[in-house]
């Protein structure tokens, strides 16, 4: 596999026999990479090799790597990981691209039933109506329509809601904790004026994702209905095996 008698460093021939892999499809985009654990047991080398096979990897734009999760094999689309919850802001900012955002709407409303029960507020109570395009690198990946309760956020809009990641505020400015989300997905057509503010073509699915987001006391923090360019995202999870009875 590897010719310890060859001029051509070690890591250089490791990385491009993970490159085959890549190119030949054994490792699919959003493949998650072995550990270097295993890639050192493989390739019978140090840890160090490995660490350069891969820096050559990610420099070339082959992999990406995710704090706390490992290395991941890059591709046009975007693995979200569902373990663990992300803002838009933080997982643009892991894949090297910057964030930003459109905003479309702020508003303070008096929520509907739904809402209201979503988010444990009381009757006559407002909240704030943030609708915002989502880019990366300047190219729309979602349209984001967050429900925040007023109480939480008084002054929501004295903020740069084209910059600031809302979960950032929550827990840096405003000293709130966020511990969680329950989420839902499902893939839909979209209607119109998503399709137009997504730039994608009419007929084109999207991944359309509701949560309501937890602050530490698991109070409701807000409720979030988001359409994914599915184009784009890849929705990944770990799962372990329940033991057998």
């Amino acid at each position: 596999m590897i010719d310890r008698t060859s001029p051509v460093p070690l890591y250089y021939q490791i990385a491009q026999t993970l490159r085959e892999r890549i190119r030949a499809g054994e490792w699919l985009p959003g493949h998650r990479v072995p550990p270097e654990y295993e890639l050192t047991r493989e390739f019978g080398v140090s840890r160090y090799t490995i660490r350069q096979a891969l820096s050559s990897l990610e420099k070339d734009g082959l992999i990406y790597r995710q704090a706390g999760l490992g290395t991941f094999v890059r591709s046009e689309k975007y693995s979200y990981p569902l373990s663990f919850l992300q803002g838009f802001t933080e997982q643009m900012e892991q894949r090297g691209l910057v964030p930003s955002s459109k905003v479309l709407l702020l508003e303070k409303r008096v929520p509907e039933p739904f809402l209201r029960s979503s988010l444990a507020l009381a009757e006559g109570k407002e909240v704030w109506e943030l609708r915002r395009l989502r880019l990366a690198n300047g190219e729309p990946m979602a349209l984001e329509t967050m429900f925040l309760s007023v109480g939480i956020a008084p002054s929501l809009d004295k903020e740069d809601l084209e910059k600031i990641s809302v979960y950032r505020l929550v827990e840096g400015k405003l000293g709130y904790r966020i511990v969680g989300a329950t989420q839902t997905i499902e893939a839909e057509i979209p209607p119109p004026e998503v399709v137009t503010l997504l730039d994608i073509q009419p007929g084109s699915p999207v991944l359309r994702m509701k949560n309501v987001t937890y602050l530490e006391n698991m109070h409701p923090l807000c409720f979030v209905d988001c359409y994914y360019r599915a184009d784009r995202y890849i929705f990944s999870v770990s799962v372990p095996r329940r033991g057998m009875p």
